[in-house]
């Protein structure tokens, strides 16, 4: 019982470890992504403003002109390069802050079994994430993840039912038990009468 107790705690503590890292993982995607979308409207409202810019100053006289078009787009592309060199990167620092600050939100603690347990790993999830920069695969961490999660789930109940079997086969008399215990003299004397030829 003690093996299935060890398996089940640390199995578990591993399993909030590995959960509380794809919970940072899909928090960073989702702020990313909001964040690509909100530099991807600001490149194109200023790839439009330079080609309405170019035709009020009289450079050219159709939106429709090539060079407008072409001076638009690389405006576009630059602001893009810009957003994704600056703001991503800063911003992208202040959320992962963030997240580490309020890193008891990143996982269900709904049980005093699961708050003990995540107490035991959860400085271990900030070193992790302060060592890393929260850059670590995703796929790879989600695979440990559904595999450890398989051990806590089905491994400590296979266990514990290997050890009943073994416990019920122990409650009966077990060949190496035959063999472990002394032969009485009178076992003895039986044995060689019983063994000895007829007259």
């Amino acid at each position: 019982d003690n093996l299935a107790s060890f398996i089940e705690t640390h199995s578990e503590r591993i399993d909030q470890f590995l959960e509380a890292l794809l919970s940072y993982r899909t928090h960073l995607r989702r702020f990313r992504s909001r964040l690509w979308l909100l530099g991807i409207l600001a490149a194109m409202a200023g790839g439009a403003i330079a080609m309405l810019a170019e035709i009020a100053t009289g450079t050219f006289d159709k939106i429709s002109n090539p060079l407008v078009v072409s001076t638009g787009a690389g405006v576009t592309a630059a602001l893009l390069i810009i957003w994704g060199l600056l703001p991503m990167r800063l911003f992208g620092r202040r959320f992962h802050n963030k997240l580490l600050n309020r890193l008891d939100s990143l996982i269900p603690l709904e049980s005093q079994t699961r708050k003990d347990s995540w107490q035991a790993v959860r400085g271990l999830v900030v070193k992790y994430l302060q060592k890393t920069g929260g850059r670590f695969s995703t796929k790879v961490v989600k695979q440990e993840y559904h595999t450890v999660h398989r051990v806590w789930e089905e491994g400590t109940r296979d266990v514990r039912k290997g050890l009943n079997e073994l416990a019920d086969i122990m409650k009966g008399r077990s060949v190496i038990g035959d063999l472990s215990s002394p032969i009485s003299d009178d076992e003895k004397v039986t044995e060689i009468r019983s063994n000895a030829p007829a007259k």
